[in-house]
């Protein structure tokens, strides 16, 4: 991995995944970061990977960030310039989730 990358894309498929983030300096390494729970983890759970439809989204649930930071607000609106995991029902009340990237000129 690029040592100036600030993103991470990982294309294991399912399971049950545990991440760490450390920072590496040129002479140590930094201790694992801390969730905004004080966790120095994020377990996530990969339950299955959809093929593209077209289901629209209607009612956002959850919004998570890259690094897997759920946001204590479902307003698209309010998103800074960044990519994101959207969760939300459809018309037909089926839970999906969709990538988006916001980028506001």
């Amino acid at each position: 991995m690029d040592a100036n990358a600030t993103t991470y894309f990982d294309e294991t498929g399912v399971g049950q995944f545990k991440y760490q983030l450390t920072a590496v300096y040129e002479d140590c390494e930094s201790d694992f970061a801390l969730t905004p729970d004080g966790e120095n983890f994020v377990n996530i759970q990969v339950t299955g990977i959809e093929e593209n439809s077209n289901d629209e989204i209607i009612s956002v649930t959850r919004i998570y960030t890259m690094s897997g930071q759920c946001l204590k607000h479902s307003d698209i609106n309010t998103l800074s310039n960044g990519v994101y995991l959207i969760q939300g029902l459809t018309e037909e009340g089926k839970l999906i989730s969709r990538k988006i990237i916001l980028n506001k000129e």
